[in-house]
C-alpha cells in the first residue's frame, strides 16, 4: 500500500505583489501495515523563489 501526499502552500509577502514564492512539499510513505514494521518514508521540499 502506498500513501502519498502532496502539499502546496504559497508562502510569500502579501503587501509585495513581486513576491511570488512557492513551497512545495512532498511525503511519500511506502510500506504501511499494522505493526508499523517495514516503514519508508521520502520527503523532499522544493522552494522557488
Amino acid at each position: 500500500m502506498v500513501n502519498q501526499k502532496v502539499k502546496n502552500e504559497m508562502y510569500r509577502v502579501l503587501t509585495d505583489s513581486t513576491d511570488n514564492r512557492i513551497l512545495t512539499a512532498k511525503i511519500t510513505f511506502y510500506g504501511i501495515d499494522y505493526n508499523a514494521n517495514g516503514l519508508e518514508l521520502n520527503a523532499s521540499v522544493t522552494i522557488v523563489p
